[in-house]
């Protein structure tokens, strides 16, 4: 689980430094339907009528945003493609193991292996951060990641994965917000 999301993690910086936020989260956001998809040979689980509704108009939104066949849709969108199927992966282990650990072992496990491969990469990356705020930023970054994957994993222990998976196109709207507000970034107009 923490190996797929450290994988996860490194696909999607990579998307980053190719294409701007909104379109690599875009592709990226096709995750709750291969959820949805692996949950049915994977855990057993179905999806009801509503779930299917919301997961197509999520893909829509997507397919308005990258319009396969544009300019969006290179080589480079491999990268957050990547990211959907290991995040997808991570959604389905997690609710593999929930009910085996506690949410906080699970979550604690996870944050160590991703620490220990990232331990490897980071000393030939790393920049420390250039003031106070930027340090404040990471943490911040770093406390609001590990209650928002605290809740993910309680969240997979409530309920099932096909319920779960179109809450993630909730997220599409401010990534392209902030990715607008931080970086100028915004899809471009359909044409």
């Amino acid at each position: 689980r923490g190996l797929v999301l450290t994988l996860a993690t490194f696909v999607f910086f990579k998307a980053l430094s190719l294409m701007p936020l909104a379109e690599a989260s875009a592709i990226a956001f096709l995750s709750p339907v291969l959820v949805t998809v692996l949950a049915v040979p994977l855990l057993g689980e179905r999806a009801n009528t509503a779930t299917w509704i919301a997961l197509a108009l999520g893909f829509l939104g997507t397919l308005l945003i990258i319009r396969p066949g544009t300019g969006v849709f290179t080589w480079n969108a491999l990268w957050p493609l990547a990211t959907a199927f290991c995040f997808a992966t991570y959604q389905i282990i997690t609710r593999k193991l929930a009910g085996v650990d506690r949410s906080v072992s699970t979550l604690f496990l996870s944050a160590l292996i991703g620490a220990v491969i990232l331990s490897f990469v980071a000393p030939f990356h790393w920049t420390p951060p250039r003031s106070m705020a930027d340090g404040l930023l990471f943490a911040s970054l770093g406390i609001s990641g590990s209650v928002s994957h605290y809740f993910l994993i309680r969240a997979f222990a409530l309920a099932p994965a096909p319920l779960l998976a179109p809450y993630v196109y909730a997220q599409l709207i401010m990534v392209t917000v902030l990715g607008y507000i931080v970086f100028g970034d915004f899809p471009d107009g359909v044409s």
